[in-house]
């Protein structure tokens, strides 16, 4: 079996330090039936925090988007939440299969990034997936 070949790798947003908001990347999650977000928190400054959500929109944009019930972390505190990974699993809505993060960091600095594996594909597997490289 091979975990790579039907699946879809693809920031949600990139890693960064920082006590400000995150630029978050859409994903186009046409072709796929779930998606999995990973977000890795590294050192929290003892007064930060971190919030994340999904959400998830019928078209390119993300206008109109509405928040997917039960995608979210409650409130990463640095006492209890630092240095750990975090997966929130979720279906693709077929009729709102675009999904974007929505993240920030609070108050202090938080060292955190995420990333967004697409996975059981619907039979419409997109073939121009950013990589088809499968590293051995």
């Amino acid at each position: 079996m091979n975990l790579l070949g039907r699946t879809k790798i693809v920031q949600s947003y990139l890693p960064v330090t920082s006590d400000t908001a995150l630029t978050e990347i859409e994903i186009d999650c046409r072709g796929f039936d779930r998606v999995c977000h990973i977000i890795t928190v590294g050192a929290m400054a003892s007064s930060s925090t971190l919030d994340y959500k999904v959400q998830e929109a019928a078209a390119t944009g993300m206008s109109g988007a509405t928040d997917i019930a039960g995608a979210d972390l409650t409130q990463v505190l640095a006492a209890s939440g630092a240095e750990k990974v975090y997966a929130i699993d979720v279906p693709v809505n077929p009729a709102k299969p675009f999904q974007k993060a929505v993240a920030a960091h609070g108050v202090a600095n938080v060292t955190s990034g995420a990333i967004a594996i697409l996975y059981e594909g619907s039979g419409t597997f997109p073939k121009t997936a950013a990589s088809q490289v499968i590293i051995i």
